[in-house]
């Protein structure tokens, strides 16, 4: 076994804290949560005139059930109308399968007696802040190039390089690997390896719209954080399951398992 210094996850938590530039805010606190939003949830909608500070108010939802897709076809953000199989809402409708499985791992996390609270929130934040951006990147997918409102705030590379960064804390305290792991283990390990790889082929989902109609179909931040996505929510299930006592299991080759 390598000697490694463990990091708790409260160190963690305020290490995300400091990333998203609030260093001496603590969680719970209004400022930090303000803070939080402000980043996170989708910046999309109309300027509301009747409020003094004109802020951009969210989309408001008033009816789901319309039936005007009753025959195939939906309106994109911008207004522009398509058909269901349409590429783009083939990709946000992915990248919503991605959120809503990070949402299963969230409710299976908080039913898991074997791991600490403290483990347990550090990796709730993380997955709750990474919710937001997903609603943020849907958005964004949602819109035809050109199109986008004037208010939406989009995803940079900070986001990614975060991504990174919290990986690299988490592999601090994990032996590294010497084959693949197999996509099982407790319900939150193994609804994570479900979504890594819903958000891998999201990933193909935007790439392919790229090669077909170019670049600036799909920005290139959005494939990198999907991209980094997948890779993210693999090792956040290490993680878990180095606090959870659980035992990797690993790919054995069909020769080895022949011998």
């Amino acid at each position: 076994m390598r000697a490694t210094r463990r990091r708790s996850a409260s160190t963690f938590s305020n290490w995300r804290r400091q990333a998203a530039g609030n260093p001496s805010t603590k969680r719970g606190s209004v400022p930090w949560k303000r803070r939080w939003v402000k980043r996170s949830r989708p910046h999309f909608g109309t300027i509301d005139s009747t409020e003094p500070n004109r802020r951009i108010s969210m989309v408001r939802i008033t009816k789901v059930h319309t039936g005007a897709g009753d025959t195939g076809q939906t309106r994109l953000l911008d207004g522009t109308k398509v058909g269901k199989e349409h590429p783009r809402v083939r990709l946000f409708g992915t990248i919503d399968e991605v959120n809503s499985q990070i949402g299963v791992v969230r409710m299976e996390l908080n039913r898991m007696p074997s791991i600490s609270l403290e483990v347990r929130n550090a990796a709730d934040e993380a997955m709750g802040g990474v919710q937001q951006e997903l609603f943020d990147i849907g958005g964004e997918c949602s819109c035809t190039p050109g199109r986008l409102p004037e208010q939406m705030v989009l995803i940079g590379s900070d986001a990614c390089d975060r991504l990174v960064a919290e990986m690299d804390i988490w592999l601090e305290n994990l032996e590294p690997l010497e084959s693949f792991i197999m996509p099982t283990g407790s319900p939150p390990v193994a609804t994570l390896h479900v979504a890594r790889t819903v958000a891998r082929r999201a990933e193909r989902h935007a790439c392919s719209m790229r090669e077909m109609d170019g670049d600036e179909a799909i920005r290139a931040e959005v494939v990198s954080y999907l991209n980094r996505l997948s890779d993210w929510m693999f090792v956040l299930g290490r993680w878990i399951s180095s606090h959870t006592g659980e035992e990797e299991v690993l790919w054995t080759p069909l020769g080895k398992r022949e011998e």
